[in-house]
């Protein structure tokens, strides 16, 4: 998920496909894992998403925080961007699972309800 800038919001805009291959690269990179292999995990596990604010402006529905969450047990809150910044940064790391499903349900459910689901093709289909 990403902020996206052509959807009433000021920062900047990451292309999906972008980050995507960051991620799909740092892999690659950094764990030694062969590409297809990489490819294959990401098109099952790997769900990404601009958040459509176009929804839901009467409401208090919105984010610009950073988040995400691993086998809906463990999250991460805060303000790390994926691109490099030279902003303070600060967030915090969650492993409780009874803390994800309140997160969950609460917060990403509603707001995931309302993303625009941008189903792209990798480069590399």
């Amino acid at each position: 998920m990403t902020s996206n800038l052509f959807r009433f919001n000021y920062s900047d805009h990451v292309d999906l496909q972008y980050l995507y291959d960051y991620i799909l690269n740092t892999i690659v990179s950094n764990y030694h894992v062969e590409s297809e292999i990489a490819t294959q995990e990401l098109k099952q596990h790997l769900h990404l998403a601009y958040i459509s604010y176009n929804h839901i402006i009467n409401t208090n529905a919105r984010s610009h925080n950073k988040f995400w969450i691993v086998d809906d047990k463990v999250f991460y809150f805060g303000s790390h961007n994926f691109y490099p910044t030279s902003l303070q940064q600060f967030g915090i790391i969650v492993d409780s699972i009874e803390a994800s499903k309140i997160l969950l349900e609460s917060y990403w459910n509603p707001m995931w309800e309302y993303s625009a689901k941008y189903n792209f093709r990798m480069n590399n289909d």
